[in-house]
């Protein structure tokens, strides 16, 4: 007798001829009335949340679709408001292909995965932005993945330097001239003193600083560590950024650039005039002495008597 045999199609496939992951009795259908997700368009969704954002399930939902020649964008949302979004891009698609959901707001440290099947019947629906109430695109309870906020790793900052994260059991540990105490919740960092502090210690890079100054020429400081450097006639002594300024004011020129440059323009002045006069003064000269030829020619040829 031949025994029938039944094949399970599998699991995504199921959810292509049904709502899923959309809840039981949802229509599917945008606000406006004009677009519908299709059946196997959707195949399977989880999006993890914190427990605290969750606090009634059942409006969690297919937020807004927003329908483009090139592919899709397709928002989550939480009782109207967007908490995450995945993009599909057509030409790159695949059926049963799955795309990284990505938080917003205040969903942004969850990270979801979906898994989209056929674009043809999707490819029909109209293209605009298309927003949906949950009361129509509803996610089913098992899709939204309750999860508890906690440390996911530690990384420690020292001297500009960040460690890796570090992941387990992370041990705190005390080091020189301290102590950890744990009080609660609370770790305590205790500076240790008195006996069990620890004075010598050779620091990395330090610097030799040598033999300290003492006395100058025999002279010691004040009792405060102090010694004073003063000041006399054309001696002035001014403090300045990590030194002292000993200065001569009595050496300082009395006239500056501008001054010495109106000297400088008055003597050019009367270097020319100058010039001009032993000019003037040489051919003074020059015609006195040819007079002085004249009168004496004119003198020797007047007769005697």
């Amino acid at each position: 007798m031949p025994v029938g045999r039944h094949w399970d199609s599998g699991w995504l496939h199921q959810n292509s001829q049904r709502r899923y992951p959309l809840m039981d009795g949802m229509s599917g259908v945008d606000t406006s009335a004009s677009f519908t997700i299709p059946t196997n368009f959707l195949l399977d969704l989880s999006f993890p949340v914190d427990a605290a954002l969750a606090a009634d399930p059942s409006k969690f939902h297919v937020y807004r679709i927003s329908s483009y020649t090139a592919g899709y964008v397709v928002e989550l949302g939480y009782n109207g408001s967007p908490i995450g979004a995945f993009s599909v891009a057509t030409a790159q698609h695949t059926w049963g292909k799955v795309y990284v959901i990505s938080g917003q707001g205040d969903y942004e440290k969850s990270t979801g995965l979906v898994a989209i099947g056929d674009l043809s019947d999707i490819e029909d629906e109209p293209t605009g932005i298309w927003t949906f109430l949950y009361t129509a695109a509803g996610l089913q309870p098992r899709c939204i993945v309750p999860s508890l906020q906690g440390l996911t790793g530690l990384r420690i900052l020292s001297g500009g330097v960040l460690s890796s994260v570090l992941t387990g059991n992370v041990i705190l540990s005390e080091g020189r001239n301290s102590q950890l105490r744990v009080s609660g919740n609370t770790v305590i960092i205790d500076a240790i003193g008195d006996d069990d502090f620890t004075a010598d210690c050779t620091c990395d890079n330090q610097r030799d600083t040598g033999t300290p100054i003492r006395r100058f020429n025999g002279v010691s400081p004040a009792g405060n560590g102090d010694f004073y450097l003063v000041q006399s006639t054309c001696i002035d002594i001014t403090a300045a950024t990590n030194g002292l300024v000993i200065a001569n004011p009595c050496s300082d020129p009395c006239c500056g650039c501008e001054e010495l440059s109106i000297v400088n323009q008055a003597l050019s002045i009367l270097r020319n005039q100058y010039t001009t006069l032993s000019n003037y003064a040489s051919r003074l000269d020059n015609r006195i002495g040819e007079m002085d030829t004249v009168f004496t020619q004119t003198i020797a040829s007047l007769p005697e008597n």
